[in-house]
């Protein structure tokens, strides 16, 4: 499959709930002209507790890497991966390292490419509380596998509570920072029809009064991506549904 640009974001590399195989499946089996990295690729925030957190020697990114001879590729910083930010503007073996970057959509339209962090309050503002959160949604991914062991031995378990518990904090988290309201001052501010970014986990595709958003999701639970078709049409692609 061939797409015109690929977008992924919050996929949480070093974090133990990471699909990385469903991801590295996902990239075996698709090409495309552009390539968005849109934040949080790595979980910085357990760098220190994880053996497999290392930037160019994981495997994924080293495909990432060799995608780079072909494609063109965009990393934009998150709030996890923030300790990168002091790289911002260089280039790496071909990925070009960026807090923020314009998007230009084959219908024509500018799109601003971002984590989505920026727009959350409390990780802007409570970097404690956040961090909290963290904990608390590892806890009850933690949880909620130990219960699902017990119930059945599938190596493929569908984490019911702690996805419930993190479509519940996102939606606080959403109407605490006003994130839609947000969304329509930042286009508005910065010029651009849409928004595209990541952050709150929840892949999807909607307009924000006259602003289109669209959000990655992640590769910790829903396995998703957007893409922009060569006809210049997006979709979101969930890659386990596949």
């Amino acid at each position: 499959m061939h797409y015109h640009s690929v977008f992924v974001s919050d996929i949480h590399l070093g974090n133990r709930w990471c699909k990385v195989k469903d991801l590295d499946s996902f990239l075996s089996n698709v090409s495309c002209d552009n390539l968005y990295l849109l934040g949080d690729i790595f979980e910085g925030w357990n760098k220190g507790r994880s053996p497999k957190w290392n930037l160019r020697r994981h495997p994924l990114m080293r495909k990432v890497l060799k995608m780079a001879r072909v494609s063109r590729i965009q990393y934009v910083t998150g709030n996890h991966d923030a300790f990168l930010d002091e790289f911002t503007g260089s280039c790496f073996d071909g990925v070009e390292l960026l807090k923020e970057s314009i998007y230009s959509a084959l219908d024509g339209r500018k799109l601003l490419l971002v984590h989505g962090d920026e727009y959350d309050i409390i990780t802007r503002y409570r970097g404690w509380l956040s961090k909290l959160g963290h904990s608390a949604y590892q806890a009850g991914m933690t949880l909620n596998s130990g219960i699902e062991r017990l119930i059945s031995r599938r190596r493929e378990q569908n984490l019911v509570i702690a996805n419930m518990l993190k479509h519940k904090v996102k939606d606080l988290v959403q109407k605490l920072s006003d994130f839609d309201n947000s969304i329509k001052t930042a286009a508005r501010t910065r010029g651009v029809e849409g928004i595209i970014c990541g952050h709150i986990h929840r892949p999807e595709i909607r307009v924000i009064g006259d602003t289109s958003y669209y959000n990655c999701g992640d590769w910790l639970q829903s396995c998703s991506a957007l893409v922009e078709h060569m006809d210049g049409s997006f979709e979101i692609i969930r890659w386990k549904d596949r």
